[in-house]
């Protein structure tokens, strides 16, 4: 399975499409229509289950990186509240304070919107508060997931052997750094 354009774990994709047109425009719909207050109670409902209030509606969970179970609430509140919220916030007042001026605090906007292109340029799709959250993001169309998701437990595993065995064939000097690369980034599209 070549990840071109989309990123799937064991048949379940998040297009790149989806996280900016659907999940990111959605939300952002969502807190303005609810005057935010709205959202966030919707949000605190939604995220034991690893999902915002967008994510319910689009069928797409935020997993634990680690270990591929659906996201604690813990997990969530962090990856959308300090990831996409308090950080931009914080380093568009900085931009304030440091400047004076009132337009530095679109910094955090300037900030936002890295984190978010960010799934551009790492092989996992990950945006920035992925990172912050230790988490991915993955869509369900049928339904909910329960728990650990054996499936990509299972096809992690199976390519960290992979790798494990690749990085010795390297280590013995059997293959060069470069036929070590690709074969690396081959195993890593095909989770």
């Amino acid at each position: 399975m070549k990840a071109e354009g989309n990123l799937r774990f064991s048949g379940r994709q998040v297009t790149i499409w989806r996280r900016f047109l659907g999940d990111y425009s959605l939300e952002t719909l969502l807190v303005v229509v609810t005057l935010f207050g709205g959202w966030l109670i919707w949000f605190a409902i939604v995220a034991p289950r690893g999902q915002t209030p967008a994510k319910q509606l689009l069928k797409v969970y935020i997993h634990s990186y680690d270990s591929g179970d659906v996201a604690s609430a813990g997990r969530v509140w962090m990856r959308e509240i300090v990831g996409k919220f308090a950080i931009p916030w914080f380093v568009g007042l900085a931009g304030v304070l440091q400047t004076g001026s009132p337009f530095a605090f679109f910094a955090g906007d300037i900030f936002f919107l890295i984190g978010a292109l960010t799934i551009f340029f790492n092989d996992d799709r990950r945006a920035l508060w992925d990172y912050i959250g230790g988490s991915m993001v993955r869509h369900h169309p049928i339904g909910a997931p329960s728990g650990r998701d054996d499936q990509l437990t299972l096809a992690t595993s199976k390519a960290a052997q992979r790798l494990s065995y690749l990085g010795s064939l390297r280590t013995r000097g059997l293959i060069t750094e470069e036929e070590y690369q690709d074969k690396r980034r081959e195993i890593l599209a095909d989770v």
